[in-house]
């Protein structure tokens, strides 16, 4: 049962860090300089969190470092060419694509890591990608058209984050409990260092204006996604080494477009149609059937 808690611990960190990313995207992130200047600044206070937490240090052994940078130099990719896509292609079906990411660590469990998948969670799986289907639908709004260079970039970007999710299961299959929160400091460290690189790089050739980042509001958003991405990964990491892929993403991204959904709707005033509470039913039959 402790498991299942941790897993709706993940999911309230990882809405609220939605939430987070929502507002920062909606009236903070301007250009490109402002992105890679958050990221440094969210990042580091995730590192911040793993550094608190990891009370026993361990010594960093070869495999770790590996994955951990590894980790890293990838997260910043997926999420360039994730935000790539949705500029130019459909927003609700980049963002169902990059969802199917969570077949990959599925895939990966069950033929190399002798995680059985039985019939009631694949039927649950196949029900959360209705869901799936049903809120980029009742999203709206799109006005772009699916393209080949769209389609290319939404690819890699569902690989790219599918990717991650393994390394961090594949990590704690080979060390199960250990190196932890060294494996997560290295990885978002990277990521960190990573995004002053290209902040400072892009200063050098056109300085794009940041003025708007005085703003009262950023370090409190910059706050709730610094927190939220470190418990929330340090949480998910540590369940990567206690239960099936099948039970872990399915019902951490599920939970997640169901509570973000909810909460959407309370705090930006979305409007909730049938489409979207028939989506959200039949996510809460997916999560139980995952279970």
């Amino acid at each position: 049962m402790a498991e299942y808690g941790l897993i709706l611990i993940a999911i309230v960190m990882f809405t609220i860090q939605t939430i987070s990313f929502k507002d920062f995207n909606s009236r903070l992130m301007k250009n490109l300089d402002s992105y890679f200047l958050f990221n440094v600044f969210y990042f580091t206070l995730a590192v911040l969190v793993f550094v608190v937490f990891n009370r026993n240090w361990e010594s960093i052994g070869p495999l770790t470092i590996g994955l951990s940078v590894g980790f890293g130099v990838l997260f910043m990719a997926t999420i360039l060419l994730y935000v790539k896509a949705m500029e130019l292609g459909p927003l609700s079906f980049s963002t169902l694509l990059f969802s199917m990411a969570l077949l990959v660590p599925i895939v990966v469990g069950a033929a190399f890591l002798d995680e059985p998948i039985r019939p009631l969670q694949v039927a649950g799986l196949a029900l959360l990608i209705v869901t799936f289907v049903l809120a980029g639908k009742s999203s709206g709004g799109d006005d772009k058209k699916p393209n080949l260079r769209w389609l290319i970039l939404i690819i890699l970007a569902c690989l790219g984050n599918g990717t991650l999710m393994t390394t961090t299961r594949v990590h704690q299959a080979i060390l199960p409990g250990q190196e932890v929160e060294e494996f997560l400091i290295l990885g978002f460290s990277t990521a960190a260092l990573l995004s002053l690189a290209l902040y400072f790089a892009r200063r050098t050739r056109k300085k794009q204006d940041i003025g708007h980042l005085r703003s009262k509001r950023f370090p409190v958003v910059v706050l709730a996604a610094g927190l939220t991405t470190g418990f929330g990964n340090l949480v998910a990491m540590i369940l990567a080494g206690r239960i099936p892929a099948i039970i872990q993403f399915p019902m951490i991204n599920g939970g997640l477009v169901i509570l973000a959904t909810a909460l959407s709707a309370l705090l930006y005033h979305e409007r909730i149609t049938r489409r979207t509470v028939v989506g959200l039913v039949i996510g809460l039959v997916a999560l139980i059937l995952l279970s």
